[in-house]
């Protein structure tokens, strides 16, 4: 936990049946914030101990802008809903309350030929009249090309990549030969065909200029084009001389934090604190987008 902001840095366990391959294993009977040696590689000497198959998954709660961020290694998994389903679960279970009441019944299941236990949780409100449930969800959000700060982009960018619908226009010409022709096509003066164009051009850009194509892509997509053009037309960029081009139409911004692989322990996972110390000193960078993008906002104003 950082006491600067208040973020924390939370690592899981995901459990795996043992078929999975070689992975890390967390010892059987460890307990939640159990010392280091508890979480170790399958193929190292597990001294007798029975292990619990599983891969880490790493979440990085930020209060300050209300978000769940979840960060994928390679030796990581992520699972955002059962995260969720954990932290309701140690809420209603283990963390107590005043106002907590618990109710617990039995009712027989047909399929399972068995009774089976229920707990049901609830919280009385301070004036005893009502009853409430702890729930806790996250709901996906993609930073779009509305979130992203034209400010953190621009010096990024090396490439401009317009993408055009034009109509060339095509004579209808008389052939001496084929009379039925020419008398058919004396109702057809021309014919328009529509060619697809891709300009891709070396550019920097300032922070401005960008706020300014940025304009003119919405003003384009207001809805009057037809589909078919809306399916071409298209503004994207290129960062780094990279040969990717990223569409404004689809852009979905990941940001990316690096660690040394050297840091992780038992050559297993990566300590909480070590993750938060990263974060913590590119945490600027990571979070350096509007809290409501423009999409958000419309869809606050207009409905889904």
């Amino acid at each position: 936990m950082s006491e600067e902001n208040g973020d924390r840095l939370i690592v899981f366990c995901k459990a795996f049946s043992s078929d999975e391959g070689k992975l890390s294993g967390f010892v059987q009977d460890s307990k939640v914030g159990s010392n280091s040696g508890d979480v170790i590689q399958v193929e190292k000497n597990a001294q007798g101990k029975k292990l619990i198959y599983g891969a880490p998954m790493y979440f990085w709660y930020i209060p300050e802008k209300n978000l769940v961020a979840s960060i994928k290694f390679p030796h990581s998994t992520v699972n955002t809903e059962e995260m969720c389903w954990y932290i309701k679960r140690s809420i209603d279970n283990f963390i107590p309350d005043e106002s907590k009441v618990v109710h617990n019944s039995t009712q027989y299941n047909h399929f399972a030929n068995q009774d089976i236990d229920r707990k049901n949780v609830t919280y009385k409100s301070s004036c005893g009249k009502y009853s409430t449930k702890f729930s806790f969800k996250t709901k996906m959000k993609e930073l779009t090309i509305d979130d992203i700060s034209p400010d953190h982009l621009a010096p990024y960018i090396t490439h401009l990549v317009i993408r055009e619908t034009i109509s060339s226009e095509k004579k209808i010409e008389q052939n001496p030969v084929l009379s039925l022709w020419n008398k058919v096509n004396k109702k057809r003066t021309s014919t328009k065909q529509k060619k697809h164009v891709e300009i891709i051009e070396e550019a920097t850009v300032t922070a401005d200029e960008l706020r300014d194509i940025l304009k003119v892509y919405n003003d384009e997509n207001d809805g009057s084009q037809s589909p078919d053009t809306l399916s071409w037309n298209d503004i994207g960029f290129r960062t780094n001389d990279e040969d990717t081009t990223k569409w404004f139409s689809n852009y979905v911004d990941r940001r990316k934090i690096t660690l040394d692989p050297t840091q992780k322990m038992d050559g297993s996972y990566y300590p909480a604190k070590t993750v938060m110390i990263t974060l913590q000193d590119v945490r600027d960078s990571l979070l350096n987008f509007s809290k409501t993008g423009a999409a958000e906002q419309y869809s606050r104003k207009y409905g889904n």
